[in-house]
Order: C-alpha cells, then structure tokens, then sequence
C-alpha cells in the first residue's frame, strides 16, 4: 500500500521540483535583464555625455578655423602692405 502511495505522489513530486526550477531560472532571467537594462542606461548615459562633448568640441573647431582665417587675412594684408614699408615681412 505505501508503495502504491509513492508511486502517485512521484509525478506530482516531479512535477512540483519542475516548477520550482522554473520559478529559479525565471527570477535568473530577470536579474541578468535587470543587469542588461542598467548597462544599457549607462551606456546610453556614457553616449550622450560624449555626444555634448562633442557638439562643444565641433563649436570651438569652427570658431578657431574662423579666427584662423581672419588672421590670415590680417597677414595677407600685412604682407600686402609692407611693400610700401620696406624690409618687414610677416610669415604666413
């Protein structure tokens, strides 16, 4: 008789043991998403700091290029001009 008895509990036995892995190996899953979802954030964090970065270097590049060429000119100028003032002459 307690044979007959274990051998009807044994499904429900195995059956109870599945969930019980399945229940472990869901809340696995969700901490690795979780894991998955912060290095997502700080990487997109990480993204747009250098994104700011560089828009502000790209503003400071055209504004150096501008004075750039102004000085340039300002030397084409000089150069142009110091014919009529003799021995000086500027390096572009």
């Amino acid at each position: 008789m307690i044979l007959n008895q274990e051998l009807t509990m044994w499904p429900w036995m195995k059956k109870h043991k599945h969930l019980n892995d399945l229940t472990t190996q869901v809340a696995q899953l969700k901490k690795k998403n979780d894991l998955i979802i912060t290095s997502i954030n700080v990487t997109t964090q990480h993204y747009l700091n250098v994104e700011s970065v560089s828009s502000i270097l790209i503003a400071q590049v055209t504004k150096l290029n501008h004075k750039l060429e102004s000085l340039n000119e300002i030397i084409s100028f000089l150069n142009a001009s110091s014919g009529c003032l003799g021995k000086i002459k500027f390096v572009n």
